[in-house]
Parts: structure tokens; sequence; C-alpha cells
């Protein structure tokens, strides 16, 4: 059953940012390049998706609360939401010093996407507590973009 109610809230959160034209926005604050997957996929192996996974599940449940809040103008909510999801403990970049450390086996797209959705996540907390429907729905559909990308980079 949550699996179910999983893909309805990714077909929502898809079905929402198309048909706000994600795409054609531009918010200042916040970087819009993100890098494409490598030509044949980031190749995750089973060491990094084992890093990974955990944070993606979270990261799930966090966003079916966050399209609701969304899409039922609970400002107070989505910006505790968001902020929470910006908040959160990143995955350290590896070091380098030992070669030996499991982050090192991440591709470096995953932390970048990370550091974007930290900072889309920002964005959308400090949009709601001003309150602006079409500014939030912009900002909510920079982080389900940032979702998509990290999903491109783990799913294949």
């Amino acid at each position: 059953m949550k699996s179910r109610a999983w893909w309805l809230f990714f077909g929502l959160a898809l079905g929402v940012a198309a048909s706000m034209g994600v795409q054609a926005w531009a918010n200042q604050d916040v970087a819009t390049d993100i890098p494409p997957p490598r030509a044949g996929g980031e190749d995750l192996n089973e060491v990094s998706r084992v890093v990974v996974w955990p944070r993606m599940m979270r990261h799930g449940d966090d966003m079916e609360e966050l399209i609701w809040s969304v899409l039922l103008l609970e400002h107070d909510q989505t910006e505790h939401l968001a902020d929470s999801i910006a908040s959160e403990p990143k995955v350290a970049r590896p070091l380098g010093m030992t070669g030996n450390e499991v982050n090192a086996e991440i591709p470096e797209r995953f932390f970048i996407i990370q550091d974007l959705l930290q900072e889309r996540a920002g964005v959308l907390a400090r949009t709601a507590a001003k309150g602006n429907d079409a500014d939030i729905a912009r900002a909510f559909g920079q982080l389900t973009e940032t979702c998509v990308a990290c999903h491109a980079t783990f799913f294949r």
C-alpha cells in the first residue's frame, strides 16, 4: 500500500511541476544548473546505494507530506517541512586522505544535487513564510526538479 501511495505522490508531484512549467521559471536565489548524468549513467555501486537509500526513503516521506501542505495552502506546515529538509545533515563528501572512505564510492553529481536540495528546500521554507502561493508553487517545483535529478542518478 505504501508503494502505491509513493507512486501516487510521485505522479502528482510531476504533474504539478509539469503543469506549472517548472523549466520556464528562474529563481535568482537558487542555482539552476544540475549537472547531467554522465553517459552510461553514474554507476552507483551497492555500497553507495546503501548509504543513499535510507535518506531517499526519509525524503520520500517528507515529500509526501510536503506536497499536501503545498496543495492545501498550509504555509506554516510547508515552511516547517522544507526547513526540516534544508537542515538535515548532509552525506559528507570524501576527504580523499585514505582512499578507503565509503563516501568515495558516491558520484560527485550526488553531492552537487544534495547541496542544491538543501538550498532549494531553504528557499521553499523562506518563501512559505512569506505566504505567496505562486512563489511557493515555483519554489516547490524547483525542489521537485532536484528530487528527480537525484532519482536519475540513483535509479539508472
